[in-house]
């Protein structure tokens, strides 16, 4: 008789980094602060770009667009990193990851088509 492994994957557990609660504030914050910079930045880039007449080129639109590709990409990773970091570890269900990777694949899929 054979017999079928029929286990069902329902979550995942991220159990983040083995370290000191003290390295993880750390390493959470100076993620933060680099995740509100690079935000803020491509921010900017996009106003600048859509404000001024001088950047109506099609170089800055194109710079502009790798902005919001970017924001894109990060913003999907990078707060459930931050998450992860702060509490040293996270379920996450089957449905989450899935929808996480493919808008990962999207936006990077985006990017490269942008830059053909």
């Amino acid at each position: 008789m054979e017999e079928n492994n029929l286990t069902v994957v329902t979550e995942f557990f991220l159990i983040g980094f083995q370290i000191r609660k003290t390295l993880r504030i750390f390493l959470f914050c100076l993620l933060l602060v680099v995740y509100c910079g690079t935000i803020c930045g491509n921010l900017l880039i996009i106003v600048l770009v859509s404000t001024s007449r001088n950047l109506h080129t099609p170089m800055y639109f194109f710079i502009s667009q790798l902005s919001i590709g970017d924001i894109l990409v990060i913003t999907d990773i990078v707060p459930n990193l931050l998450q992860v970091l702060l509490n040293n570890g996270r379920t996450i269900t089957f449905l989450a990851c899935i929808s996480q990777l493919y808008l990962l694949c999207a936006t990077e899929a985006f990017e490269c088509f942008l830059l053909l």
